[in-house]
């Protein structure tokens, strides 16, 4: 039996059996990339609808985006540590 297998061999067993568990681990991999790419689809979507000229999306863009870049995740801001 093999630890940890980089390449199937055809002739082994344990390496032709699939898990049930490996199909739903790509069946969700699928369903979060579909979702992350409608996720940053709709984002520039909204940034244009809302813009009247090209200036203003350039400038709502720039700031949705420098706001997304500097806000730290909920557990990693300065201040958590104190906010408990």
């Amino acid at each position: 039996m093999h630890r940890v297998a980089i390449f199937t061999d055809p002739e082994c067993r344990c390496c032709q059996r699939r898990s049930p568990r490996a199909s739903g681990t790509y069946l969700w991999m699928i369903l979060l990339g579909l979702g992350q790419g409608a996720a940053i689809s709709l984002a520039m979507l909204f940034i244009v609808l809302r813009a009247a000229d090209s200036r203003h999306a350039a400038q709502l863009s720039s700031m949705a985006q420098g706001v997304g870049y500097l806000s730290p995740p909920p557990g990693l801001s300065p201040w958590a540590p104190f906010t408990s």
